[in-house]
């Protein structure tokens, strides 16, 4: 099967419905043959399930719903060892078998499980040595696991680069969709590695001096910021861009925050960049356009926070980026805390309900709360 069949069928997966009947036409919407249907058609159903289960938070339904079907797979396998079918419904099942552990276990017993898993992946990839679906689900396990545990815990995560490494370095690179699949995890090692390096300067900058302030730049919605300006405050620098959806989901909250916490020595800091972007005042929300000049971005960026109600000064960064450099900003948004003495004391990376419960409460401590 080659690689971007995998990908057209993962995305059939993650859109078809529940139902047999529904699953198995869409199946035959993106072409998968007779052999693939065996395959993703009881890999969509179950995915469903457990999906529909863990929204009603029955975790332990859900880990029973996977053992099920890895139980009715081995009794395939056993009828027929040297089956492509149930060998690939099992890669896949193996697969959703890690990330529930690592959703709904403790760090430590899910990197255990990780690590069996991929041990029968491994031994699946040498029973089938030409078989791209198989492979892809080996190397994605490792990327699954590495992701899932880089925030919580970087020394756990770092533990599957050598195998991860090892094998893609024993993939082979001619052939249908082999180049693809290991140019992609090249990608990806790459990627992960970087965000380790980078969690790990972000921890060695907690309680430390901070590496930069806002300064050079132009600005947006108020006028510019001055170094003295932000001597003895609790400074939240928020990188966002305006094309990001999870920025604005964070908005409520930093205006918030800015109004209920700014007399109180409280100065949020919006930082991003100009990124070509024009208002539209009919869709009422920025839209990328070619030619755009960097006063029209920063015109943008005012027509931007006026729509959005906020109440903070936006710093458009120069070209280089310094702050985003300085702080080593890999994703948006991103949020960091600098208390009244100028010391790093908090970086968040998202705008989930968890990170902005975390900067909520350290916004508090800052500023004598607790």
């Amino acid at each position: 099967m080659a690689w971007i069949r995998v990908i057209a069928a993962l995305a059939w997966v993650g859109s078809c419905g529940v139902a047999s009947e529904s699953a198995s036409a869409s199946a035959r919407q993106v072409e998968l043959s007779e052999e693939e249907q065996a395959v993703f058609v009881p890999y969509a159903r179950m995915s469903q399930e457990v999906r529909a289960l863990l929204g009603e938070e029955e975790v332990e339904e859900a880990h029973r719903r996977v053992e099920e079907e890895l139980r009715e797979i081995e009794a395939d396998r056993g009828a027929d060892p040297e089956g492509w079918v149930p060998a690939a419904r099992l890669a896949f099942t193996l697969t959703s078998q890690m990330e529930l552990a690592l959703r709904t276990r403790e760090a430590w017993d899910a990197a255990e499980i990780c690590e069996a898993i991929l041990a029968r992946q491994r031994e699946l990839v040498r029973a089938f040595p030409g078989d791209t679906l198989i492979a892809s689900r080996l190397l994605t396990g490792h990327d699954i696991a590495i992701r899932s545990l880089l925030d919580s815990d970087p020394d756990r995560a770092e533990r599957f680069f050598p195998s991860w490494r090892a094998a893609i370095d024993a993939m082979p690179t001619e052939g249908p969709g082999w180049g693809e699949l290991v140019a992609r995890h090249e990608g990806m090692y790459k990627s992960r590695q970087d965000g380790i390096a980078r969690i790990r300067y972000h921890r060695s900058l907690i309680g430390g001096p901070a590496p930069l302030l806002p300064g050079v730049g132009d600005w947006a919605n108020g006028d510019r910021l001055a170094g003295g300006d932000l001597e003895g405050k609790v400074v939240l620098l928020d990188f966002w861009a305006v094309y990001c959806v999870p920025c604005i989901d964070a908005f409520p909250e930093l205006t918030r925050w800015q109004e209920e916490y700014g007399g109180r020595g409280l100065v949020v800091v919006g930082v991003t960049g100009c990124f070509g972007y024009r208002w539209d005042e009919e869709l009422k929300q920025a839209i990328p356009t070619e030619g755009q000049s960097r006063g029209d971005d920063l015109r943008t960026l005012d027509r931007f926070a006026a729509h959005h109600g906020l109440n903070y000064r936006i710093l458009a960064e120069p070209e280089g980026s310094p702050l985003h450099e300085a702080y080593k900003i890999g994703s948006i948004p991103s949020t960091v805390l600098i208390d009244r003495e100028g010391k790093v004391r908090l970086i968040e990376v998202g705008s989930g309900p968890d990170e902005l419960r975390a900067i909520g409460e350290m916004i508090g401590r800052l500023l004598g709360d607790s």
